[in-house]
């Protein structure tokens, strides 16, 4: 795992990212990745990537703070799985539908969910937070879960369609929902100093997350603007590999880290009164 933080490091992935958006663009017209379905078999290579962080062994004695810390791989595994689901369904039915755009999105709200839900844990220790907040997220998650199921067997009963209200009511709740991922990470980034670069990181995450959701949601803009249907694909496409690449690098801030719990509990009571 040394080797491969040493290899994929932040430059090296910058170039990476920033390589492939070049040959997606400059091969076959424009169109050759999406054509070949390229695209997808690259954003396969970064969820195997990223999935590494979840073998990796983090020297974390705390069980409150690892709430957290597994809240994020959680959020990290849902939302490769978003992927995994769009790659089958697209070669399955050979095209992009609203049901498939709409159950990636809930998979991109699940897995911030599962951030704010590792987040709260803690920050209802510290800040004697309500218990009630976290089993109203898990409500939430298993509504956008069963709402998913429901789109699979029922994909007409979804339209994203620009005249309808369903993309703005999504839209809407990746800003909420968003939004609350990166006040609670900044906030255990402010409470416990060894986790303020990997908050930091992680919070970029968050803002690709909702920004590679909203692309999909939006995808029938593409029309509307005169802009290639391969090219709305791209954006998503790109998006998401730079917030698994986010997702990686922010991982990487923890690896190697020790005697963190015993910083978490002198901090945790000494702010049991309150920040």
């Amino acid at each position: 795992m040394k080797m491969l933080n040493k290899i994929f490091n932040f430059y090296t992935l910058v170039i990476i990212n920033v390589a492939i958006i070049w040959a997606a663009e400059l091969s076959g017209q424009g169109h050759l990745f999406f054509e070949t379905g390229a695209i997808h078999g690259i954003a396969i290579l970064f969820i195997i990537l990223a999935l590494t962080r979840l073998v990796e062994h983090y020297y974390i004695a705390d069980p409150i703070l690892k709430r957290f810390l597994q809240g994020s791989l959680a959020a990290l595994l849902l939302f490769s799985a978003s992927h995994v689901i769009e790659f089958l369904s697209y070669f399955v039915a050979g095209s992009y539908t609203d049901a498939l755009f709409a159950s990636v999105a809930n998979f991109y709200l699940l897995s911030l969910l599962m951030i704010i839900i590792g987040a709260e844990y803690f920050l209802q220790y510290y800040y004697h937070r309500s218990p009630q907040i976290v089993r109203l997220l898990m409500v939430t998650a298993a509504a956008f879960f069963a709402l998913t199921v429901w789109f699979v067997f029922q994909p007409a009963s979804v339209s994203l369609d620009l005249q309808s209200s369903t993309p703005y009511l999504y839209t809407l709740m990746l800003c909420i929902i968003g939004g609350y991922a990166v006040v609670d990470t900044i906030q255990i980034g402010k409470a416990i100093p060894f986790f303020k670069d990997f908050s930091g990181v992680l919070t970029m995450a968050v803002g690709l997350i909702i920004f590679a959701a909203v692309t999909n949601i939006f995808y029938d803009l593409h029309g509307a603007l005169g802009v290639d249907e391969y090219q709305f694909v791209y954006l998503s496409h790109f998006t998401f590999y730079a917030a698994l690449s986010a997702i990686y690098l922010s991982f990487g801030k923890l690896t190697g880290t020790t005697g963190l719990h015993r910083d978490i509990r002198e901090f945790a009571e000494g702010g049991a009164a309150g920040p």
